[in-house]
């Protein structure tokens, strides 16, 4: 039987699911099917956003089409803290809610931020990045207002997140350009004395 595989990753600071198997145009049919899936270039896969009944629905377009593999969902997969739930009879992985979303007040810091890039003529291709990792942070420091943010909790994110998940070096770039930049703009009083030549 044809094989799939599923597995956990985050985009655009959402919780994702990747879709992956080699080119055949019956199971790319099927995909396309399923609601709210998204073709992302630079992924090279299909994925769509991790919400309650994704799992079912993937299994419901594919059951007696294809076997199913499930990668990375029982280690860690989503930005702490996750909700497992228990399993549906036919579900063979534990289901995962998405954490909430980012908080209004560190959304608009954002927000500010971007239109300060915008109005200097940043590329799509670097805002992009900075804001999806600011949020990731947002999110996965629980929201903490950016005011109150401590340079140890920015470490702690580099090692405990960015390190332990095997991200190139470029991320950790990326993330401490972004937060240079936050508080630059947005005048936050946090001392940044990272190393981030750490491969």
């Amino acid at each position: 039987m044809k094989q799939v595989e599923l597995s956990a990753f985050i985009h655009r600071g959402q919780n994702c699911i990747k879709i992956q198997f080699p080119f055949d145009t019956e199971l790319q049919g099927i995909v396309k099917n399923i609601k709210g899936r998204t073709w992302s270039a630079t992924q090279g896969c299909w994925y769509l956003p991790h919400q309650k009944n994704s799992i079912n629905e993937i299994q419901a377009h594919f059951r007696n089409k294809a076997h199913i593999k499930y990668r990375d969902f029982e280690k860690e997969p989503f930005v702490n803290p996750v909700t497992i739930i228990k399993n549906p009879p036919d579900n063979p992985i534990p289901m995962v809610f998405m954490m909430g979303e980012i908080s209004q007040h560190n959304r608009s810091l954002l927000e500010k931020l971007k239109k300060w890039m915008l109005d200097r003529r940043y590329s799509i291709a670097t805002i992009d990045p900075y804001m999806d990792g600011l949020e990731l942070f947002s999110r996965w420091n629980l929201n903490t207002p950016f005011e109150k943010v401590k340079a140890e909790d920015v470490m702690r994110f580099n090692n405990d997140y960015i390190f332990k998940k095997g991200l190139f070096a470029g991320h950790q770039n990326d993330f401490i350009r972004a937060m240079e930049l936050l508080i630059k703009v947005c005048g936050i009083e946090i001392s940044l004395k990272l190393n981030n030549d750490r491969k």
